[in-house]
């Protein structure tokens, strides 16, 4: 059943949630507050770029956007940075880890 696979999750503003390239156990489901998607700022690394940010959040979503979908439906690394947003309410989610989803395909 569907809704007995959902699990509360609540991340403090600026957490990141996932890291680019890291191996993704669970996607989310946003019911409250903002989450931001990114991506390592390859021009913060050369040396006339000390200004620059390591990480640029271009994506925001908000409550009925979903995150990690596309990694746990193609069993991939994630791509992309999700943060939980940096002003405004908590992130509130549902999860639904891995193993469940596979098991209402």
């Amino acid at each position: 059943d569907f809704l007995s696979m959902l699990e509360p999750r609540q991340f403090d503003n600026g957490h990141i949630i996932l890291k680019s390239l890291e191996e993704v156990s669970e996607f989310y489901l946003i019911s409250k507050g903002t989450a931001e998607v990114g991506y390592f700022n390859e021009a913060s690394l050369a040396d006339s770029a000390r200004n620059e940010p390591k990480h640029i959040f271009p994506i925001r979503y908000e409550r009925g956007n979903s995150m990690a979908v596309f990694e746990i439906v193609f069993n991939i690394k994630s791509r992309f940075f999700y943060k939980a947003g940096d002003r405004g309410d908590k992130l509130s989610c549902f999860a639904i880890r891995r193993n469940n989803w596979k098991k209402l395909q």
